[in-house]
């Protein structure tokens, strides 16, 4: 699905999450290089976060598992 990955990446760059770099000397000029911004790693810190506050409340209920077949 190139289209998912490229329009992924398009929504980075413009919200300033990540930003084109040049690439090695010997790259390949068809190539495009990226890397995250200090706002992309703030927005990935945030992400993270928000996940592990999801998966402690989630691990504190009282949730009954399957017994295995």
């Amino acid at each position: 699905m190139p289209a998912t990955l490229y329009t992924t990446i398009q929504r980075l760059l413009e919200h300033s999450l990540t930003e084109e770099v040049e690439g090695p000397d010997d790259a390949d000029s068809r190539r495009r290089y990226h890397r995250v911004t200090t706002d992309g790693s703030a927005a990935l810190r945030l992400e993270l976060d928000r996940m592990a506050a999801s998966l402690a409340k989630t691990r504190s209920m009282s949730l009954r598992t399957a017994e295995p077949r």
